[in-house]
């Protein structure tokens, strides 16, 4: 059995190039990349609140890379409309906002993944 993992990231893109006008990409992605899409059994939203999202990123200092909220939420929505088109029932959302430990526990029950320590 293979396992492949896909946060929409063709969505995600496709939603930022809607954004932005990026009609390269969107033209492309009609003609070319949508017809060869896979369809994975399930789509994993890792979700945390966007101001708690925005504070971490101000926390970061890294402001060339700092994405405003609103921006973020426009981008969410064309990302629920890239999945409506598609009839995409099997997304289901986690909750980040805990303790890694207990948001990865959820993801591996999701998946049906064990995490194995091997001997030194």
């Amino acid at each position: 059995d293979a396992m492949v993992l896909e946060e929409s990231h063709m969505g995600v893109h496709w939603a930022y190039c809607q954004i932005v006008g990026d009609r390269f990409f969107l033209d492309r992605y009609e003609d070319e990349v949508r017809p060869n899409e896979l369809v994975p059994d399930l789509y994993l939203r890792l979700d945390i609140p966007l101001g708690l999202s925005w504070q971490r990123q101000v926390a970061r200092a890294t402001k060339d890379v700092e994405v405003d909220e609103d921006l973020v939420r426009n981008a969410w929505a064309l990302v629920d409309k890239w999945h409506a088109a598609r009839g995409n029932q099997n997304i289901t959302v986690v909750d980040t906002n805990r303790s890694p430990d207990r948001y990865i526990r959820e993801v591996m029950d999701l998946l049906g993944v064990e995490y194995d320590v091997f001997p030194v």
